[in-house]
This record gives structure tokens, sequence and C-alpha cells, in this order.
């Protein structure tokens, strides 16, 4: 057998993800009986049933998209122990590049947790108007469905193929430490970075405080795609202050008190906040008010960690990396 699988980190998590997909099953066969045969105005016993089980999904839905927000920075943390064991690297960005099934995984549980804040804002609307809306949010979970089927055949494929006995690249490598070229989208210098990232920013909190929609779904999918490399190739090397130190994992270890959770987590979540509302209009005609504001916190919760660390290395030391 090989000795990823007995990893306790391993171990713990395969078993809580079958557990996390039994209890999707469950809410998907039962999903679709509810979406079958729902009718609210109806006063027929029939109807009355539907809506006890309809209470029971939902709470069983809210809690696998609950657990599966835990689940990923979990992910991230087992995927970079393993450096332990993989021969060649140096943390977790060997491990997740060590098969052809790493990064589709960890694409797919973005995927997730973004239809999954979306699901979970339709709910709140849903129950707060009768259950008007429970036929579109169920819509919405037979897609989260399908990912958790793709993502738990992967992970299982994931964590059987990854080689013990050939190496694989460091973090430098991968990233382009080590390399002449540049990594950064559209061949940007990392200068014109950090302002694109600056104008995006101010743009995205623009549209956030006047609850343009579209404006706010098309700036959160550029924030996310520019901040990811501003993350990486800006404030990375910041954090590590080494400027020939590329790497999104190592921020998550306990040499920088663990800053990389906070860093992507803002990132993703100020992202995802972002866009969840014109998916929610597209969805349910609807609007949150209040996702504008927590992406305007998550937002600018990011920038206030970056600048703490960019600014503060300046302070300190009188150049910039």
């Amino acid at each position: 057998m090989n000795t990823v699988l007995l990893s306790n980190g391993v171990i713990a998590l395969l078993f809580t993800e079958t557990i996390l997909y039994v209890l999707a099953f469950v809410a998907f066969v039962w999903g679709l009986k509810i979406y079958k045969n729902w009718n609210f105005e109806s006063l027929a016993s029939s109807q009355y049933l539907l809506e006890k089980k309809n209470y029971f999904t939902t709470t069983v839905i809210v809690f696998i998209l609950g657990v599966k927000f835990v689940l990923l920075p979990l992910f991230a943390h087992i995927v970079d122990g393993l450096s332990d064991l993989v021969p060649g690297a140096m943390c977790g960005a060997g491990v997740i590049s060590a098969n052809d099934y790493g990064m589709p995984i960890f694409i797919i549980k973005l995927l997730v947790l973004f239809l999954g804040v979306c699901w979970s804002i339709a709910n709140t609307i849903d129950l707060q108007n009768n259950y008007a809306y429970t036929k579109r949010k169920y819509e919405l979970f037979f897609g989260i469905f399908i990912l958790l089927t793709l993502e738990f055949l992967l992970q299982g494929l994931y964590f059987t193929h990854i080689s013990l006995e050939s190496p694989v690249m460091c973090c430098s490598v991968i990233y382009g430490a080590s390399n002449s070229g540049s990594t950064l989208p559209l061949s940007l210098s990392p200068s014109t970075l950090s302002i694109a990232f600056g104008i995006l920013f101010i743009m995205l909190f623009i549209a956030l405080i006047n609850k343009i929609k579209i404006l706010s779904f098309v700036l959160g999918a550029l924030f996310l795609y520019f901040g990811y490399y501003f993350v990486l190739h800006i404030v990375g090397i910041y954090v590590y202050e080494l400027p020939t130190h590329i790497c999104p994992f190592c921020m998550l270890q306990r040499e920088y008190f663990y800053i990389g959770y906070l860093l992507w987590g803002s990132l993703f979540l100020g992202s995802f906040f972002s866009m969840a509302p014109l998916v929610l209009e597209g969805l349910i005609h609807q609007e949150s008010k209040r996702s504008f504001s927590v992406a305007i916190f998550f937002n600018l919760l990011l920038a206030i960690i970056a600048l703490y660390f960019i600014v503060g290395f300046y302070l300190k030391n009188g150049v910039w990396l």
C-alpha cells in the first residue's frame, strides 16, 4: 500500500470526505424528489411531508458546505505535510504537482466553495421569502453535487497516485524563481502588476459600494486572477523577506505564522462575494446587500495585510525587494 495512504492526515481527510459525499448523495436523492413534487401552495399531506424533508435536506447541505470551507485549508495543510515523504518536495507545491490530479482538485474545490457561497445566500433569501426559490436553489445544488462527485473521485486518484520513488520539483522551479523568463500574466513587470492590482482594487471597491452587479462580477474575477499573482509574486517575497522565494504554500507554514491562510482566504472570499450577486440575480432574480459588504471587508483585509508586509519591510530595512 502507498505510504501516503497511511498518513493520519490523509486517512482523516478521506474518511471525512467519504462521510460528506454519502450525505451529499442522500441530499441529492431527496432533493430530486422535492424538486419534482414541490408546490408550496398545496395543502396536501404530501406537501407537508416534502416540507419536512426539505428542512432536513437543507440542513444537511448547509452542514456539508460548512465543513467544506474547513476542509480546503485542511487539505492544503495535509498536502504541505506530505512534503516530508515525497522526494524532492520542499513544501506542498511539489506535492500538489506530484501527478496530474492535484491542481484540478484544487480548482474544483475552489469552484465548490464559490457555488457554495452562492447557494448559502440563495438559501437564506429562500427562507426569508416563504420558500419562493426552493426549486432554484436545488438546481444549484445539483450542479454542486456533480462537482462534489468529480472532486471525490479525483481526490482518491490523487492520493493513490503520489509516487514516493520519482522526485518532484521544488517550489522555486515550479514558480519560476530559477527561470529567466517571466511567469507573470501578460509578461508584466512586478511594479506594473502591483499598479494593475491597485487599480483593480479601487475599481472593485467603487463597484461594490455602488452595488453594480455586472461590474462587481467582472472586476471580482479579474481581482481573483491578478490577485493570485500579486500575493504569490509581490506580497509573498515580503512575507519571506527573500526576493527569490516564490511559493504559495510556504506561507502556510508555522515559520510564517500561518499568514498564508489569511492572505489566500481573504483573496478567495473577497472575490467570491464580489461575483456572487450577479449569479444570484440570474438564479433567483434577487440580490443580497450583505454580499457587497462582506466582499468589501475581505478585500480590505487583503489590502491591509499586504500593505503591512510591504510597507513594514521598507520601514524596517529602507529598501524595496
